[in-house]
């Protein structure tokens, strides 16, 4: 479902009923629908960001669920909370400032845009589009996909955190036994944390007691 709209044939026959009947069919009890994905288009018709062009008018986040809650399967809600495309494309500043390539490859970094979890514009945006998630659907789950750090980030905000938390600017080497370096690794777990925490808050908010899942 990491699929974009340069093509207005992608996703045209999309239907949710004969999704969910052939999800059906397999047996399984639980199934992970996505809401949006990596390329950060909307599935549901959301207020915030930008929805796939070939949903129209409709709600195929919601209609898969509905389908899939009438054949007794449950739904897990699927967010891609850093890999962005329409965050990092239209919000160049929300991206994050690669230090170095990526080490698991350079296939995601040149396919997805990154937006930086240390960017309060984007903590809003993602925290207001979950929020519509987790408040509009019966989900069973919530699932955030891609918290992590892909590589050191050197945009304004992480700037602007290693200097007014830690006195220092971002290392330029990665050197274990020197403490700044260290520091700031462990500043880099403290904000991580930070922000999925407040993502996850958003979706008990919502709907205390769902599950909620980390990748």
């Amino acid at each position: 479902m990491h699929i974009p709209d340069w093509d207005d044939r992608f996703l045209s026959e999309y239907d949710p009923v004969a999704y969910a009947n052939l999800v059906a069919d397999t047996g399984v009890d639980s199934v992970m629908v996505y809401a949006q994905s990596h390329v950060g288009l909307t599935y549901w018709p959301s207020t915030i960001g930008k929805r796939h062009p070939a949903l129209g008018a409709g709600d195929w986040f919601g209609e898969t669920v509905a389908a899939l809650h009438q054949r007794g399967v449950e739904a897990t809600a699927y967010y891609s909370i850093i890999f962005n495309n329409f965050a990092a494309e239209e919000h160049p500043d929300w991206a994050i400032v690669k230090a170095a390539p990526p080490a698991f490859g350079p296939l995601p970094g040149a396919r997805y845009g990154q937006a930086c979890p240390n960017n309060r514009e984007y903590r809003v945006f993602a925290e207001k589009q979950i929020r519509e998630i987790a408040s509009g659907y019966e989900i069973d789950g919530f699932f955030l996909d891609m918290a992590f750090w892909p590589t050191v980030c050197l945009c304004p905000a992480c700037r602007e955190r290693s200097n007014s938390e830690l006195g220092q600017p971002i290392p330029a080497v990665v050197d274990w036994n020197d403490r700044n370096w260290t520091a700031f690794g462990r500043a880099r777990e403290r904000w991580l944390f930070e922000f999925t925490s407040i993502m996850t808050r958003a979706i008990l908010d919502a709907r205390p007691g769902i599950r909620v899942y980390h990748n």
